[in-house]
């Protein structure tokens, strides 16, 4: 699954979703990218 240019909120939303269903997603790091909001907040 490969996520492209897509908003910011509904990329949080597939990254969630696909963390749930253990799909990894190509161009994204789901950890790496779900830590970083965890830390701008």
């Amino acid at each position: 699954v490969i996520v492209g240019h897509i908003g910011k909120k509904k990329k949080i939303e597939v990254a969630k979703k696909a963390k749930k269903m253990k799909i990894p997603l190509q161009n994204l790091n789901i950890e790496k990218f779900l830590k970083e909001l965890e830390n701008k907040k």
